[in-house]
C-alpha cells in the first residue's frame, strides 16, 4: 500500500494520527526500488531517514560504502525478517507442485486472444506517443 510517496495511498497512511506505527511487507524493497523502503520508512517517521533531503543525503543510491553501511543498520534496527525456509514448519504450506498444461485454441478463442494482442499493442503505442510529448 506504501509506494512511494506520490501514491495516494500513501498520502492518506501520512495523514494517520498514531503514537506507534508498523508496517508489514512481503516486499520491502518492492521491484529492488530503495524508493519503496524509503516510503516505508517515512510512514514510520524515523528520522533523519523519513524526509526526502535525509533519505537522499544518507542513501542515495546506496553505492557507497557509508551509505550502505546506513542502510544496513537501519535494517538491523528495523527489520524482522522471516524466509519461509525459516517459518515453514510453523506455517503448514503443502509442497509445492507445477503442472504444465498444453491448451489447444479453437478458431474463436484464436481470433479472440490476436484481438487482445493488437488491442494491447495499439493501447502502449498510444500511451507511448502521449508520454513522449
Amino acid at each position: 500500500m506504501i509506494q512511494g510517496s506520490a501514491k495516494a495511498a500513501t498520502s492518506m497512511a501520512m495523514r494517520l494520527q498514531s503514537d506507534i506505527r508498523w508496517c508489514v511487507s512481503g516486499t520491502p524493497f518492492g521491484n529492488g526500488k530503495l524508493e519503496d523502503l524509503s516510503a516505508l520508512l517515512t510512514f514510520l517517521g524515523q528520522a533523519p531517514l523519513n524526509s526526502y533531503h535525509g533519505w537522499k543525503t544518507l542513501i542515495g543510491k546506496a553505492t557507497s560504502q557509508y551509505s550502505q553501511m546506513v542502510l544496513k543498520t537501519v535494517c538491523s534496527e528495523l527489520v524482522l525478517r522471516r524466509t519461509k525456509a525459516a517459518v515453514e514448519d510453523e506455517i503448514g504450506l503443502p509442497p509445492q507442485t507445477e503442472v504444465t498444461r498444453v491448451l489447444t485454441f479453437n478458431r474463436v478463442e484464436v481470433l479472440h486472444v490476436l484481438a487482445l494482442c493488437v488491442s494491447a499493442i495499439l493501447f502502449s503505442y498510444c500511451w507511448l506517443r502521449d508520454v513522449s510529448k
